[in-house]
């Protein structure tokens, strides 16, 4: 074959193959970037960046944000705006979420509201103690990629990587669930496997994910269980806190009102990690924002009938926690569930709190 023959027959075939790993992530568009929805939403889709695109569409409608990971869909959004007086609320809950994620999505929104003179009144935030010091799964893929407009990254990059990825899995996957040819209750390869996270189950819309209660069972750890984890000896817990400060900071230097919750655990991720480290680490996240701790109640965490699978609790529980935060009467069985826990160095400063036990704007916390 002569050179200019073999060239050409090279580069038709490198551009046969450019367009049809391009022309398949689009018509599929696994991470729902593409805008194409030619396909049922797949499993796979990058919510973080729908999460924004559902706030920049209607970015004067909002006043509050809502933070958390898979885990915060139990939580009725309703409900909160009720007891916030009518606040509306922007859910930036998504799956793995971690304060990685909630700063940057925080810091942009305050950005994006002081250039039109607006405020954000509120901010709801649930924190999943299991996932303190965790190496964040935020753009570890393209699953868990950040908005550009939140990273900073140009929106072209953005699209070739999403254009030009080889994601053989994802697409396999995407086309079966098409097909009907499976029924899917985990995320495929492309979302990060590791022991005890928390999002081990795609949230929201699978029927195999609803259904889990009826066949789950929490059971205690056999006795030759190995040693507890230590949360707080984790090699990134430091940095988790440094980010929760700079949250925490943020919302007072912008007079945002914040509620706190720590996310309940069932007995089987529990059970693998040291009590007392455990409520340690809810301390520390305490001394710098009073918190609602959800995680102190066994009647809650054994009960299968209130689980969605081992890591996610039903919209009763979700349910209740607003209530208990909010002071309203509960069901006796309910009445030990969570407990606030008021900043440790509100005490020592002086100046009005909130109804909430938060400082008000102008008092910035101590940290030291």
């Amino acid at each position: 074959m002569q050179p200019r023959v073999y060239a050409i027959a090279l580069s038709a075939w490198a551009l046969s193959l450019f367009l049809a790993v391009a022309g398949t992530n689009f018509v599929i568009d696994p991470m729902g970037v593409f805008g194409t929805k030619l396909l049922p939403r797949s499993l796979n889709s990058n919510d973080r960046y729908a999460r924004l695109a559902e706030f920049q569409s209607q970015p004067d409608r909002f006043d509050g944000l809502f933070f958390g990971s898979s885990r915060l869909q139990a939580i009725p959004l309703d409900e909160l705006s009720r007891h916030f007086a009518g606040v509306t609320f922007a859910n930036f809950g998504v799956v793995g979420g971690m304060l990685t994620d909630h700063l940057a999505f925080l810091d942009y929104v305050l950005r994006q509201k002081a250039a039109k003179g607006q405020r954000i009144k509120a901010v709801f935030i649930l924190l999943d103690p299991d996932s303190f010091g965790r190496r964040p799964f935020t753009d570890e893929s393209l699953t868990f990629a950040m908005p550009p407009a939140v990273s900073g990254e140009s929106l072209a990059r953005f699209w070739w990587r999403n254009l030009t990825a080889i994601q053989f899995g994802v697409w396999r996957s995407d086309l079966r669930e098409v097909l009907g040819m499976s029924r899917l209750v985990e995320p495929s390869s492309a979302r990060p496997q590791a022991d005890n996270v928390l999002w081990r189950v795609v949230e929201s819309a699978n029927p195999g994910v609803a259904n889990a209660q009826s066949t789950m069972q929490i059971t205690p750890p056999p006795t030759d269980a190995p040693i507890a984890e230590k949360i707080t000896d984790r090699p990134l817990y430091q940095q988790h806190l440094e980010l929760w400060r700079r949250f925490v900071t943020l919302c007072r230097e912008n007079g945002i009102e914040l509620m706190v919750a720590i996310s309940p655990l069932s007995q089987h991720f529990a059970s693998e990690y040291d009590p007392s480290d455990l409520s340690r680490a809810i301390d520390d996240a305490s001394r710098l924002a009073s918190v609602w701790d959800f995680t102190n109640d066994d009647w809650v965490s054994s009960n299968p009938k209130l689980w969605r699978d081992y890591s996610h609790f039903g919209p009763e529980v979700g349910r209740m926690m607003l209530e208990r935060m909010f002071g309203e009467p509960v069901p006796p069985e309910w009445g030990d569930f969570g407990h606030l826990k008021k900043q440790r160095d509100l005490a020592r400063e002086k100046g009005s709190t909130s109804r909430f036990g938060f400082r008000k704007a102008g008092h910035p916390a101590d940290f030291t």
